[in-house]
Order: structure tokens, then sequence, then C-alpha cells
């Protein structure tokens, strides 16, 4: 599929509204077995996807992306709200309705997500582990007192050319992801684009 409508592929594999729109690149190989079960059951998939110009359709988690942009850009003042434009791309593996991540690299203006893990298509949970890499230093992202605060902090978070480099976990559902960064083995609860 060289240039598909991601909405309508969504439709297609996940109970209810899609979350997110765009333009879909789908390389797949496709195997249905007889079919004894729902279709979905037995479908398995094996490829790589690309979506350009994605964005969320849920304001809530499009406004998070927007935060999360404008923070690791380090424009955390800037009360402007651009809907940023999101771009993914991966390489998946679906079997028993569990589409299994081998990589799943999701990036806006200012921050690029690296992943892998799971999505359950019959619960919509999620189960992921990675990295996330901010142009932005930690006291950048920050404004008034806390940036001073903050500064002294900067170099323990710089790695691989990223102003902050953090460990990440994303669980809960499609509709409802929970983001945690990962410090010395215990997970901190974030909000995606929060203060």
């Amino acid at each position: 599929m060289p240039n598909g409508n991601l909405r309508d592929v969504l439709r297609l594999a996940m109970k209810g509204s899609p979350f997110m729109e765009g333009r879909l690149v789908l390389h797949t190989r496709i195997d249905i077995p007889p079919l004894a079960a729902k279709v979905r059951r037995k479908l398995e998939l094996d490829g790589r996807f690309e979506v350009l110009e994605g964005r969320f359709l849920h304001s809530t988690i499009q406004n998070q992306i927007d935060g999360l942009s404008k923070r690791a850009s380090g424009q955390a003042q800037n009360a402007e709200s651009d809907s940023v434009v999101s771009q993914m791309a991966g390489e998946f593996h679906l079997a028993n309705e569990v589409m299994q991540f081998r990589k799943l690299s999701f990036g806006v203006p200012g921050a690029d997500v690296d992943l892998a893990g799971d999505y359950n298509l019959e619960n919509e949970a999620l189960d992921f582990g990675g990295s996330l890499k901010l142009r932005a230093t930690v006291s950048e992202m920050v404004t008034g007192w806390k940036k001073l605060v903050l500064r002294p902090m900067d170099r323990f978070f710089e790695k691989d050319g990223a102003g902050t480099f953090l460990r990440i976990r994303v669980d809960g559902t499609a509709k409802a992801p929970k983001f945690a960064v990962v410090l010395a083995g215990r997970q901190l609860g974030v909000p995606l684009g929060g203060r």
C-alpha cells in the first residue's frame, strides 16, 4: 500500500473509531488460515509501515503531543496552540490478536521516541518500553525559577546528542495511554505534555 488512508486501515483493525489519521505506507505479508474462528483471531501479518502527516483524532492526546513538542523544543513559555504533525514508522508481527512491534519510532518537532512492545487488539492494551530523546535540556523545558534550579541537572540527562534522554514505559490502553519515565529502575508516572 504505497499511499493509504490510515483512518480506513484502523477501522478494519480495531474496535470503535480510529484514534489517528494520516497517510500510510504499508508493506506486509498476510496469512489467513482456514476460517474456523473470527478472521481477526486467525489473521497473521508481518511487515513494516510508515505514517506521514499523522494527527491524533482525540483532542486530549493531540494536545499532549503538542505540549510535548513545545517543551521538547525548549518553548515551554510559548502558549500558542499549534497542532503538530507526527511521523511514525515501525516493524510489526500480528498473530492471535496481538500486534508485536519489534521497532516503533515516533517523532514530532523536538522529540523522538523509540519503542518496542505489544498492542492487544482485543482489549486495546499497550505494553511498550523504550527511549525518549528531546532536543531541549531539562532546564529548557520549564520556566521561571525552576529553570535555574534544574540547570545543574542538565548534564545527567544529556546523551546520544539529545538535550534530554529518558527511558520510558507506555501502558494502559490506546484510548487512555499511561506514560512513565524509568529512573534507576523505578517508574515515575508523568503526563505526556505536562508541566
